[in-house]
């Protein structure tokens, strides 16, 4: 327990009078390094209390909903808020509700916590039931003093009825947004809460969860003025925590300017930001602006499963223009014909890499699609760019597919290959090996091409999200385009109209950012070698000791 000095009378009485004061020096909470510190109110929770008190003062209801990004501590300020209410008056029933069976336990938790480490002078007297409830009263039920009689309890918002026949004064419910049957759960709650001017407190607060249901048309009402709710908004920069250090030779992109002008940010907050992107998101700016909104309106997007990020395939739709030719692959290398399988925007320059994104399947008339994508690597100094110049897809069987494969890229000065190793592909790898052509991926595990395991496709998928959020992506053909955009995830799985094309791309991106140290610039030109790989002397002594066994 935490050792203190007993609290005078005057600090006592000063307790029960002065919420903040109550809050901000009784009351111990959990921070994420796992230590326990008094609650200090950061600037979301002093901006809420502080409306509070506005409230108070005027006499108005308090009927609070309230938007906020992730990790603001509005449960943890509403907690305090019902535990003080509850813990120093006689007679009041206080209700938590939470989405999820979890979250209400985390939530219990934290009630325990207040009134543990509570100053004995302000401890009510109080016995447990076996729910998730605090009775603030005497245990023995024969005494003269019964305490006071006072009680709150923490409930999963999808039990039924779970607030029928009782009044309660002051209502929590967390995560609004994500729980089920809200509508029906929220017409039950209000009907227990006392109506004005009897005294109680409402606090519905949530991340968004898309543009629809109870919690969105709730706020959209309060903040137009539409019932007695007061809205409130918490965007993600107003947590200072929400910071890190730029790292060196940070450059702001033209939207994160716009951002910083628009809500005076600094260097530190889009640092942050541009991190959470990234590494939480996989890319997705949308994803980033429902959990972490600037506005509500970013908040409300429509909720989606679409994997990449929208704004950036919005931007990349302009690149999109017919290909200058359609050919088919030869020995020679490409041959232009009207109706032939491969779309050719840009032919072979001399001294350029390019990389060879390869998807195999069944093949035949009745199979998937084989696709086969060509990108020029455009060395940027951080990073490898990619423009696509050949598309090539052809339902045939895959070793005739792997010979046009080979044939393209040698016409593309011996094109950087990264196949799908799962299945067909197999077959594919086989081919180039059997034909010399060994510029090919060896991925980490010694063996050529990629393997999409369990685990191994989210890494995938996230190499190429990240390539489009960062505009590091070109892409030319309209059906690639389509597929990108319409690519989702569902249940772990990976899928969407075409997916194949998707499933090539995401190939070369992977290769690339695998293998970026081989993309560096060089001078001269490249030499048109079968036998050139692009592995470092230590990862071709791997190779030779895992699959060669050596020389």
């Amino acid at each position: 327990m935490i050792e203190r000095e007993p609290l005078t009378n005057k600090e006592v009485r000063r307790a029960l009078r002065d919420t903040e004061y109550y809050i901000q020096s009784q009351l111990w909470i959990k921070t994420k390094e796992e230590r326990l510190t008094l609650l200090h109110l950061n600037p979301p929770q002093n901006k809420v209390l502080q409306i509070l008190h506005a409230l108070w003062d005027s006499g108005s209801p308090i009927r609070v909903v309230c938007l906020k990004a992730r990790q603001m501590g509005l449960s943890t300020l509403f907690g305090a808020l019902l535990f003080n209410r509850t813990a120093t008056r006689k007679f009041v029933s206080s209700m938590v509700a939470a989405h999820k069976d979890e979250p209400s336990s985390v939530l219990f938790e934290m009630y325990t916590r207040y009134y543990d480490y509570l100053a004995d002078e302000l401890k009510p007297m109080t016995k447990y039931s076996t729910k998730k409830e605090l009775i603030f009263a005497n245990p023995d039920k024969k005494a003269k003093d019964r305490g006071l009689q006072s009680r709150l309890s923490v409930h999963t918002a999808g039990s039924v009825d779970f607030s029928r026949s009782k009044t309660v004064q002051n209502i929590h419910w967390s995560e609004v947004a994500f729980s089920k049957n809200a509508d029906e759960l929220h017409g039950a709650l209000l009907s227990s809460v006392p109506k004005p001017p009897l005294p109680s407190m409402v606090f519905y607060e949530s991340t968004a969860n898309g543009p629809s249901g109870l919690f969105h048309d709730l706020f959209w009402e309060a903040f137009r003025g539409e019932n007695d709710w007061t809205a409130i908004f918490l965007p993600w920069y107003q947590l200072p925590s929400y910071r890190m250090s730029p790292p060196p030779n940070f450059a702001l992109e033209a939207d994160e300017l716009v951002l910083k002008d628009k809500f005076d940010l600094d260097d530190g907050q889009i640092a942050w930001r541009r991190w959470t992107i990234l590494n939480d998101f996989r890319g997705s700016v949308e994803k980033f602006k429902q959990e972490y909104p600037s506005t509500p309106e970013e908040a409300f997007i429509k909720s989606t499963s679409t994997v990449f990020d929208s704004e950036a395939l919005d931007e990349m739709e302009a690149a999109i223009k017919p290909p200058i030719t359609r050919a088919m692959a030869s020995p020679e290398g490409l041959v232009s014909r009207p109706d032939g399988p491969v779309y050719v925007w840009e032919w072979p320059i001399g001294g350029t890499r390019y990389v060879m994104g390869i998807d195999a399947a069944g093949g035949g008339a009745e199979g998937d699609n084989l696709v086969c994508n060509i990108f020029r690597a455009i060395p940027t100094g951080k990073t490898v760019k990619l423009e696509q110049v050949v598309r090539y897809t052809q339902k045939i069987h895959p070793s005739q597919f792997a010979v046009n494969c080979i044939r393209l890229g040698r016409f593309y000065n011996y094109a950087f290959a990264i196949p799908e190793r799962n299945y067909h592909g197999v077959a594919v790898i086989s081919m180039f090996m059997d034909r010399g052509y060994y510029n090919m991926l060896l991925d980490d595990d010694g063996e050529y091409g990629v393997h999409m395991g369990e685990v191994n496709k989210y890494i995938i998928v996230d190499k190429l999200a990240q390539y489009i959020w960062r505009r590091d992506l070109i892409i030319h053909d309209a059906v690639t385009f389509t597929a990108l955009k319409a690519y989702q995830e569902k249940n772990n799985r990976f899928f969407g109209p075409n997916d194949d094309f998707v499933d090539a791309t995401r190939m070369a991106t992977y290769g690339v950012m695998k293998r970026l140290h081989s993309f560096a610039p060089r001078g001269g030109q490249i030499k048109e070698d079968p036998h050139r790989t692009d592995l470092t002397m230590d990862e071709w002594d791997r190779y030779t000791k895992r699959v060669l066994g050596g020389y």
